[in-house]
């Protein structure tokens, strides 16, 4: 996004020209200000629901013989 757009990436300045220029407005809490917006509320919103449906997908589900493992160790 810094040599796309200019914008800031993690509070470092981007000194390069950007291939569309974009004027960022509006409050540093939900643009992200300085930081860039990875620092803002709409960012951190979507990383909080993508967590939220890896968490509930059974594409990260735990093996069978994890599983197994998880409820021998329970069970002692």
């Amino acid at each position: 996004m810094g040599v796309l757009f200019k914008f800031s990436v993690s509070g470092t300045p981007r000194s390069t020209d950007a291939l569309v220029g974009v004027i960022v407005r509006g409050n540093h809490w939900l643009t992200g200000g300085d930081y860039g917006p990875e620092g803002g509320v709409v960012a951190t919103l979507v990383i909080i629901l993508c967590a939220i449906w890896l968490w509930r997908t059974k594409w990260f589900a735990p093996s069978e013989k994890m599983t197994r493992l998880l409820n021998e160790t329970t069970q002692q």
